[in-house]
């Protein structure tokens, strides 16, 4: 392929053509990066979960009258390796959002080579601050209307106006995400562009609005798409037939009898847990009255399954969508600079026509 096969203009149904092919035709490449990082977070979660209760269980059962302070001491230092091993998983997988665009030009370009994977990685995580300013901005965004809609909650009104107080706050939510999910939509291409460019965070954003601006209907297409495609249908589809040849429910029973096995174990902690726990106690006695099946170990286990699944599922698809934003990206940046070149002559033709009349 021609060095230039990356930097195309294409349509909307030949990005999506482009990248269904991309994808099909390198699917593995594209995944692999992101198989450790995920296999990292499972693992964090179950240590972080499992050395938390065990370390508890253990206390409340060889030191019974061991101090509170003792207890939430050990408590958060049992989650520090899981949380670790959790948060590395999720950063490096993070750093893939973006670093994948630079393996999407380098396979349609026909010029990848596996060794190039570590240099991808480098050049994202050599910029670790400015990145992580792009999530932070991206995280804070989404909850601003939350923020504002729960501050709402606390305005001092009388109770005969309680309810003009929610509605109000649901008003706030709304409008603030319909605002947010605008700005994230000028934000869509903003991975590309920190991929791509070496500009730093206001640069990248303020660039990714500027390419937006060339097509919004293309854009905001292929966000539908990609979510459509992505978060909802193969996921859901992928899960059912999981649960048709009865995937999911081999692995719900199975956590169901692990769950289980440490439901029962906590029977005989109730009244330690009541004792020097009191809040977590009621927590569950709360949960428990609303949603009377979290007491059933099978049906929580095929339902903590079913999201496992979705969530692997939903994570190991980014490379299809990172591949069509990427050939988005060079559409939009192709047409951008075409918009400059345009501007730049009519504005040096007014310029020679001034000149020319003085």
């Amino acid at each position: 392929m021609s060095a230039e096969q990356f930097y195309q203009p294409r349509t909307l149904l030949q990005i999506l053509r482009d990248g269904l092919s991309v994808y099909g035709k390198h699917w593995w490449t594209l995944t692999r990066p992101l198989v450790l990082p995920l296999v990292e977070q499972l693992v964090g979660v179950m240590l972080w979960i499992g050395l938390a209760y065990g370390t508890i269980d253990w206390l409340m059962d060889t030191y019974p009258d061991t101090s509170l302070p003792v207890y939430w001491t050990s408590f958060f230092l049992a989650n520090v390796p899981g949380m670790v091993l959790f948060i590395d998983g999720f950063w490096r997988y993070l750093v893939w959002v973006s670093g994948l665009n630079l393996v999407v030009r380098d396979l349609v370009n026909g010029a990848y080579e596996s060794d190039q994977l570590h240099y991808h990685v480098v050049r994202i995580q050599s910029r670790a601050v400015d990145y992580s300013l792009v999530w932070l901005f991206l995280f804070v965004l989404a909850f601003i209307p939350l923020t504002l809609a729960l501050l709402v909650q606390f305005i001092p009104v009388p109770d005969a106006m309680h309810m003009l107080l929610v509605l109000g706050s649901a008003v706030v939510m709304l409008l603030g995400y319909v605002a947010v999910v605008t700005v994230m939509v000028f934000c869509a291409l903003a991975f590309q562009v920190f991929a791509f460019t070496p500009d730093s965070v206001l640069l990248v954003l303020m660039r990714s609005a500027d390419l937006v601006q060339q097509n919004k209907l293309k854009v905001v297409a292929i966000i539908g798409f990609s979510l459509l495609v992505t978060q909802i249908v193969v996921p859901n589809v992928l899960v059912m037939v999981l649960a048709w040849v009865n995937g999911v429910g081999w692995l719900g029973e199975m956590l169901g009898k692990v769950l289980a096995g440490v439901v029962l174990d906590s029977i005989g902690d109730a009244q330690t847990f009541d004792k020097y726990l009191p809040e977590v106690s009621r927590v569950w006695v709360f949960m428990a009255g609303k949603w009377p099946w979290i007491n059933d170990p099978s049906r929580v286990g095929t339902l903590v399954t079913q999201s496992t699944l979705w969530s692997i599922i939903n994570a190991l698809l980014l490379p299809l969508s990172t591949v069509w934003f990427a050939l988005l990206y060079t559409d939009t940046k192709l047409s951008l600079e075409r918009h400059d070149v345009s501007v730049e002559e009519k504005l040096l033709k007014r310029e020679f026509e001034t000149s020319i009349s003085e």
